[in-house]
């Protein structure tokens, strides 16, 4: 077999890298074994947000990827919630869109179908295998570290921490043992995570790290999370990680591209400042006469290596412009694009248009639509772009109320129908989405779009509240089934009193002292001094759902969980 006329894959995971060679072994895969797989199992438990890396020995052909480039759960079924990242030309990255299931085994697939650019087959299939560790805890402790280069890790908590002031006093680097990296403003750089509320970037302003050797993270228990809750409950906390064999760069771009006749990206090769990155004032497009076109929005992808802006006119094919690029910070600002010009000679004419994703039956009642473009929230929230038609009968049902979440993801939309609607699990519906729909952008479809789902067999049993669990010693997490008002009664302290039996007949409260308004379906309350041995009750006044009457129906109380 000549080598060099076929295309080689290497996967690259955390510090270890998987070469063809090394996939030779046969490993049991789910319910099948298939002769044309290359299988290897990756046995150091992965993060449940890896992100997998995979270098190609030549330039890829992009219409073969989305098929032959995918992840398997253990019933080997798609996962679907994954993103295909293109870095180059001969490499991608496979982006988890939500964390894979704690404890659960899963393939990383790069099928034989895919091609290289001159229209070379890829050599063999290959299949890693992957299990998800277990990193969650409902108390604060550091969830994952994230190696990035000789020079930044990325740090994950359990907790919210991005509305907190970070210092660098809490944050030091531990070597065989001993402090490699002090603490303090001279030594590390901390910034929070740029679209997570969970983490912070920590650069090493002298120091680097050695790619492939162990270090420890240790941080002070003094810091604490969005929910006032300590690290460690005061304890702090320590991990340990494998450095990456990676230079640090200063920020470059890497392709400017036209996605439709209005639409331009520009891909970095690192996070950049969200800030400069959406700022229209940093992007000058100019046509071959040196006429300005103006610039109406511009957004930071969800990867925050990508912008996309729109322009107010529409671009022409066979024309010829200029995009100059200026005052882009990277995420860290440690390095700064001043001025540079790229060429943009092909329009590409595709009509702007939303995709449906999916569609999913939570209730009988209530469907959740989830979509590949981000959505502007004016039309994502109008009951009468969507309707639902039963395939057979062409019984048509609108729906009652619609949920978005601006602040959420900005793809998903949960609808809600009367209760005498009930999408059934043996019956096929057809979802329609007006063609009045918008984009983030302000771009409409340019026709209504269809998806067919399955109705489901859960019925929502009415409880409001999932649950309330000790998450700190002066936090108590509380999470509802539905959504909720950001007012009083649901943020109001005097609504909840914690109550415990101590003694024949004796019964201890607490009041609340705050309320933390985290999401439509969380609060945190605090109580002074909770003791993790007591068993507590939450009695509660009354709830306000975000749709619908109030819930008076726990004045008798909930029992409250510890926190695992």
């Amino acid at each position: 077999m000549n080598i060099k006329n076929k295309i080689l894959a290497t996967v690259i995971a955390c510090s270890t890298i998987v070469t063809s060679s090394l996939l030779g072994g046969q490993v049991a895969y789910a319910k099948n074994t298939y002769e044309k797989w290359h299988m290897r199992d990756i046995k150091e438990l992965q993060p449940p947000d890896k992100v997998w890396s995979i270098v190609f020995n030549n330039e890829i052909d992009t219409k073969t990827l989305l098929k032959n480039v995918y992840v398997l759960d253990s019933d080997d079924n798609k996962v679907k919630d994954i993103r295909i990242d293109i870095v180059n030309d001969n490499e991608v990255r496979v982006v988890p869109r939500k964390d894979y299931n704690q404890g659960e085994d899963y393939y990383l697939c790069i099928d034989d179908g895919l091609k290289s650019a001159d229209g070379t087959k890829l050599i063999k299939s290959y299949k890693q295998k992957f299990r998800v560790k277990k990193v969650d805890s409902d108390f604060f402790k550091i969830r994952t570290i994230e190696p990035v280069n000789e020079k930044c890790i990325n740090v994950y908590f359990t907790q919210p921490v991005n509305d907190v002031l970070q210092s660098e006093a809490y944050y030091e680097i531990l070597r065989d043992g001993d402090v490699y990296i002090e603490r303090g403003f001279k030594n590390l750089k901390i910034k929070p995570l740029q679209g997570k509320d969970n983490g912070v970037s920590i650069y090493f302003r002298k120091s680097r790290l050695r790619g492939n050797r162990r270090y420890t993270l240790r941080i002070l228990g003094d810091m604490t999370s969005n929910y006032g809750v300590r690290l460690g409950n005061g304890d702090g906390d320590e991990q340990n990680f494998t450095a990456v064999d990676k230079k640090d760069e200063d920020i470059k771009v890497m392709s400017v591209q036209s996605l439709s006749e209005n639409m331009i990206e520009v891909d970095f090769n690192k996070e950049i400042d969200m800030d400069s990155g959406k700022d229209t004032d940093n992007y000058v497009l100019r046509d071959s006469y040196g006429d300005i076109i103006k610039i109406s929005k511009a957004i930071v992808d969800e990867d925050n290596k990508s912008v996309i802006f729109k322009t107010k006119e529409d671009l022409e094919r066979g024309e010829h412009y200029k995009l100059t690029i200026r005052n882009i910070k990277d995420a860290l600002d440690t390095s700064e694009i001043d001025s540079k010009s790229f060429n943009i000679d092909s329009i590409n004419k595709r009509k702007n248009r939303l995709h449906i994703k999916s569609v999913d039956a939570l209730y009988r009642n209530v469907i959740v639509v989830h979509f590949y473009e981000k959505l502007d929230p004016e039309t994502a929230k109008d009951i009468y772009n969507y309707t639902v038609t039963r395939e057979d009968t062409r019984d048509d049902y609108s729906p009652d109320d619609v949920y978005f979440d601006e602040n959420g993801d900005g793809r998903t939309v949960k609808l809600y129908f009367d209760d005498d609607v009930k999408f059934s699990k043996s019956r096929t519906y057809v979802l329609e989405v007006s063609s009045d729909m918008e984009d983030i952008f302000g771009n409409d479809s340019y026709k209504d779009i269809t998806y067919k789902f399955t109705g489901t067999s859960n019925k929502f049993d009415g409880s409001l509240i999932k649950d309330a669990v000790i998450i700190g010693d002066n936090a108590i997490r509380l999470t509802f089934n539905q959504e909720i008002k950001d007012s009083s009664p649901n943020t109001k302290a005097s609504n909840y009193v914690l109550e415990s039996k101590q003694g024949k007949g004796r019964r201890v409260t607490i009041d609340c002292e705050d309320v933390k308004y985290v999401n439509p379906n969380t609060l945190v309350l605090k109580f002074d001094g909770l003791d993790f041995d007591e068993k507590y009750v939450l009695k509660i006044g009354s709830i306000e759902k975000y749709f619908g009457h109030s819930d008076d129906s726990y004045e008798e109380g909930i029992p409250v969980l510890m926190g695992e």
